[in-house]
């Protein structure tokens, strides 16, 4: 298979990370790598996602000249990623209250940071209720971390507040070759401070696989609104982890929208007293296209709190699937975690999963979770026909107002992201196979 090829040649073809190269953490990551291989449908996470999609490609790494390349329109307040490398030429934030620096400037500052940046392999194993240690399912990361080159750290200052929101906008150019690309982002949330982040996905070519990562930590008192956009949708590959540590009185309101052949996988670990995560997204697929996603909450400590709030919708033969896994351990005590998720389907064709998950470890506690799957309210649209609207538009009203749920609460910017790009998928699903 060619992408194990790839992984096996990595070391002969001088590809890994310059920074650990040689280093006995690189050695335990490729050994780690080599020997469990990318997870797949034998693990409970991964079912309903078919991970061969990338073993059949001659995959490359990119040009780390691209940053020349690429001519770009410099943004307000944005961070630049291009094709997984942070380019600081084209990223255009200045703020007393926040600093900005690729990972090997800020671990040549903070030498101890390599443990959090370069994890060794052990860091992802996941202990399941039945004991056993799940040492496949997280190997994307490893890949991350062995590939990536030039990512970034923002970090927000204790006791400030950031009022403009900040965009990382992950740029993808596709120059007719299969590509793997890497972006590393890491997010620091000081001590009592407030802040605003945008993840924008530009790269939508298919001949790229984005494999990114994501870290996040906040600390006691901070609050982060983070939205993460595909502003189009996929034609190529993404695998997206995001793992979230809170501590204290921490507060995470997040928003998520996908389209396209995406993996994304969320890991939050509420850490300490009144930590609370909110999560609302937005799942969407067409054609053969997969939307996959998985979402385990971790509640470690008192009175910690979680909501996701998931939307779905399935057009022609593609499919959605969301699995959301909470877990109150034991010393979690007046915990709360909730998980709802509804999916709609607009053909025959197309098809959706939901699991929900509960492993409550301790009593004391509120969980709940829940999943609806259903069409289109037939008699809803009828009534709307009889009011002079036509099919086409009653069912784009219904299929906006149904996301609207979810979308609602996020920046106008970012609402108009999401909407444009529902509008052309509703555009292209409702009216192929005259769906209307």
């Amino acid at each position: 298979m060619r992408l194990n090829h790839f992984i096996n040649n990595i070391q002969e073809l001088s590809l890994t990370n310059e920074i650990i190269h040689s280093s006995y953490l690189n050695k335990k990551l490729l050994e780690h790598m080599f020997k469990e291989g990318l997870p797949n449908s034998s693990i409970e996470e991964w079912k309903y996602f078919d991970t061969s999609l990338f073993t059949k490609i001659d995959w490359k790494i990119p040009d780390k000249n691209i940053e020349e390349k690429c001519v770009l329109e410099n943004k307000k307040n944005q961070i630049i990623f291009i094709n997984g490398f942070y380019s600081e030429k084209h990223s255009s934030i200045k703020n007393k209250d926040l600093s900005i620096c690729s990972i090997k400037d800020y671990m040549s500052d903070n030498p101890n940071s390599i443990k959090d940046i370069y994890p060794g392999p052990e860091t992802y194993f996941d202990v399941k209720l039945s004991k056993k240690t799940d040492e496949k399912s997280k190997t994307l990361i490893i890949l991350n971390t062995i590939l990536k080159r030039n990512g970034v750290v923002v970090k927000i200052n204790k006791n400030t507040t950031v009022t403009d929101e900040i965009i990382i906008n992950y740029v993808g150019e596709d120059h007719g070759i299969s590509t793997i690309i890497s972006p590393y982002t890491y997010i620091i949330c000081g001590k009592n401070s407030k802040c605003k982040i945008t993840e924008i996905f530009s790269g939508h070519s298919k001949n790229l696989w984005t494999n990114s990562v994501t870290d996040i930590v906040l600390f006691e008192n901070s609050e982060l609104k983070l939205a993460k956009i595909q502003a189009a949708r996929n034609k190529g590959m993404r695998t997206s982890s995001t793992s979230i540590k809170l501590e204290k009185n921490a507060n995470l309101y997040s928003f998520l929208f996908n389209e396209g052949i995406i993996r994304e996988d969320i890991k939050v670990n509420l850490n300490n007293k009144k930590a609370n995560f909110d999560m609302k997204g937005v799942l969407i697929s067409q054609d053969k296209d997969i939307s996959d996603l998985c979402c385990k909450v971790v509640h470690n400590s008192p009175e910690t709190s979680s909501n996701q709030d998931w939307r779905l919708v399935s057009a022609n033969r593609a499919k959605t699937s969301v699995q959301g896994k909470i877990r109150v351990n034991k010393g979690s005590k007046r915990s709360e975690g909730h998980f709802k998720s509804k999916s709609i389907l607009l053909n025959e064709r197309s098809r959706t999963e939901a699991k929900p998950e509960l492993e409550i470890l301790e009593d004391d506690v509120v969980c709940s979770h829940g999943a609806s799957i259903g069409e289109m309210n037939k008699e809803v649209i009828f009534y709307m026909q009889a009011r002079g609207i036509e099919p086409f538009r009653a069912k784009e009203m219904l299929l906006k107002a149904f996301i609207n749920h979810s979308t609602k609460n996020i920046s106008t910017i970012n609402k108009e992201i999401v909407d444009i790009a529902f509008t052309k998928f509703l555009n292209y699903s409702l009216l192929k196979n005259n769906n209307v």
